[in-house]
């Protein structure tokens, strides 16, 4: 099944564009660095590896996206397997796995939580070493994981929350009184302590990116909300077997050895509602619930009607995810996916582009690029030297830096997270296209700024006017010099 998902990402990838996200990750990438604003380095140095072995391409990118879930797949059903099950519980963990359509949307492009459900079923498998073989000498190796994995996403921390809840609250807290988890969070501290020296000499930006979207983004999802999400969006029928998880760790006789794997996950759910945390945060915990309820469904559907419930539940799984699959998948124009989205979730979302949003920021890049090149060309001769591209979204900008370079556009600078901390580029701001930015803030800043086109995208703009271009000259002062007031952190 890992082979086959692996496959199926790789067949079904190229179907739309560049993610602003991925190509924001090639930029970064390129300015190898311990930190960024809105995440650490891992990703952007995958991206590195990308496409400098395949080059820039959307095969390249979402390459090691597509292993990952494969890979991540195979350790489900492996999982499972160590925990005590036969054949069919491994494979109904991997079956989870393949059709929960947060799983399959992980898969779609390059972001940060495909490679986090690797990290935590890794950490998942090293936990179960501990459990099974009575050995925490395994801690300073899941502290040493920890560490990379929280130069993954910070959330990883989450985690290191949740296997000290474990610790305190299962019979493991014995190896409390030992020095080898005191080693282990020793090991996670030293390897993420690079990020920290980076968060510190840039005045603790991540801090201020989070707190910038939890005044937003994430107070919009109540917390009934998030839990009917995990229930819809992780598969129906496969909630059956994750919930099945959570008796199997917490109250089955089997599941008694792996008791701490139950709390983890309970802290990091409880985490997660405190903060109303994104929908997907949760994501990484689910394959070890996912192991854990194989395992103890297996041992209760047995017999004649055992068997044909095995089967129904399989069927019942399968089914539910190729109903999702063209939602979360790249398949199909987006017209039609959206209309879809509208009769099968129209009782719960209000507008499709919700759960859209991702594949509608993979169009309009060619467009947006032909708009900014008829105002570039536009610019007299002598000046085009010293203009720059101005904007406020670090999508547009990377768009503009990687896919920009082969029509002769100039660089582009930005305000936006990780771009504010990159400067101006040396641009002096005579010469200046502006896109996002409001007029009033440009007027305020420049003493000539001429409307100089429009950039429509039905799939980016929900006004379906445009959003404007400004030729912007004579600053009021250096462009260095008003940086601060370009900036955005979101």
């Amino acid at each position: 099944m890992g082979l086959g998902l692996f496959v199926f990402h790789l067949a079904v990838n190229r179907q739309y564009g560049f993610h602003g996200d991925e190509l924001y990750f090639i930029v970064c990438g390129n300015r190898p660095a311990w930190g960024y604003v809105d995440h650490p380095p891992f990703v952007p140095l995958m991206a590195r590896l990308a496409t400098d072995l395949m080059g820039t391409n959307l095969v390249a990118l979402r390459f090691f996206p597509a292993l990952a879930l494969g890979v991540s797949c195979v350790l489900t059903g492996w999982l499972a397997r160590r925990l005590g099950a036969g054949l069919f519980g491994e494979c109904l963990a991997a079956l989870c796995f393949v059709f929960a359509p947060l799983m399959l949307r992980l898969g779609a492009f390059l972001n940060i939580p495909c490679f986090e459900v690797l990290f935590w079923l890794i950490a998942a498998h090293l936990l179960v070493n501990i459990c099974q073989r009575n050995e925490p000498r395994w801690w300073p190796v899941i502290g040493l994981l920890s560490g990379f994995a929280l130069l993954n996403k910070h959330t990883t921390l989450f985690l290191g929350v949740g296997m000290a809840v474990g610790l305190v609250l299962t019979h493991r807290r014995k190896d409390l009184v030992t020095p080898w988890p005191w080693l282990g969070g020793a090991a996670a501290f030293v390897i993420f302590l690079p990020n920290l020296f980076w968060q510190y000499r840039h005045d603790w930006a991540t801090l201020e990116f989070v707190r910038t979207i939890n005044a937003t983004v994430m107070q919009d999802t109540s917390r009934v909300e998030f839990m009917l999400a995990q229930v819809v969006l992780m598969n129906v029928f496969g909630a059956v077997v994750w919930l099945a998880g959570l008796i199997f760790f917490l109250r089955s006789k089997a599941g008694g050895t792996y008791r701490f794997l139950g709390w983890v996950f309970l802290t990091v759910l409880v985490i997660m509602l405190v903060f109303n945390a994104k929908v997907y945060y949760l994501v990484p915990a689910y394959p070890m619930l996912m192991a854990g309820g194989a395992v103890l469904l297996e041992r209760w559907l047995s017999g004649r009607w055992g068997i044909a419930v095995r089967a129904a539940l399989s069927s019942a799984i399968v089914i539910m995810g190729l109903i999702f699959l063209p939602i979360v998948s790249p398949i199909g124009p987006l017209e039609w996916k959206e209309d879809y989205i509208g009769q099968v979730l129209g009782f719960m979302l209000d507008d499709p582009a919700d759960l859209t949003f991702d594949f509608r920021y993979q169009h309009c890049r060619p467009e947006e690029l032909q708009a900014f090149r008829a105002v570039y060309e536009k610019v007299p001769a002598e000046e085009q030297q010293e203009c720059v591209i101005l904007t406020n979204e670090y999508d547009t900008a990377s768009e503009v830096n990687v896919l920009g370079r082969d029509l002769g556009l100039p660089k582009a600078v930005s305000g936006n997270n990780s771009y504010y901390l990159w400067g101006t580029a040396g641009a002096t701001g005579e010469c200046v296209i502006a896109f996002g930015y409001g007029e009033d803030l440009l007027r305020a800043c420049f003493q000539e700024v001429t409307n100089a086109g429009v950039i429509s995208c039905p799939w980016r703009d929900t006004s379906g006017t445009g959003r404007p271009l400004f030729l912007c000259r004579r600053p009021t002062a250096n462009l260095e010099q008003l940086w601060l007031r370009f900036k955005v952190f979101r």
